[in-house]
């Protein structure tokens, strides 16, 4: 009778043994998982820092090109202004040319008809109205 109980209680023995081993075998995967999802949290934080940080490299390339774009429109608004200016200097200078090439004919013109005398010599600046006048009076 005892023999019987012996034999139960070896096999309870083994079975609460192999139960054992399976919880210490199931204890060690769970403390892998643990340092493994540890591992994996601090991948994630390096990620995000690197995340963080393109995100203000980002923002500082915005703000770089949007000083680019700005200095472009400068340079353009510039360019278009030198255009214009140049163009308007080149009209003057034109202008001025016509007028002192009319001032002195007009001169030459009232001199030969005794209405001027040489010694009268207008200035390069003489008006427009001078001139004119001087033609009607002629």
């Amino acid at each position: 009778m005892f023999s019987g109980h012996a034999s139960v209680l070896e096999e309870l023995r083994n079975k609460f043994k192999e139960q054992e081993e399976r919880m210490v075998t199931i204890l060690k995967e769970h403390e892998d998982q643990k340092e493994e999802h540890e591992k994996q949290k601090v991948e994630m934080a390096t990620i995000l820092k690197e995340h963080e940080d393109q995100k203000l490299e980002m923002a500082g390339l915005h703000k770089h090109i949007e000083n680019l774009l700005q200095l472009q429109f400068l340079v353009v608004w510039y360019s278009a202004f030198k255009i214009v200016e140049d163009t308007v200097h080149e009209a003057v200078n034109m202008s001025l040319r016509r007028h002192n090439a009319l001032a002195k004919r007009v001169q030459k013109m009232l001199i030969s008809s005794g209405k001027l005398e040489s010694r009268q010599i207008w200035s390069k600046y003489a008006t427009l109205e001078m001139i004119l006048d001087a033609i009607v009076a002629h």
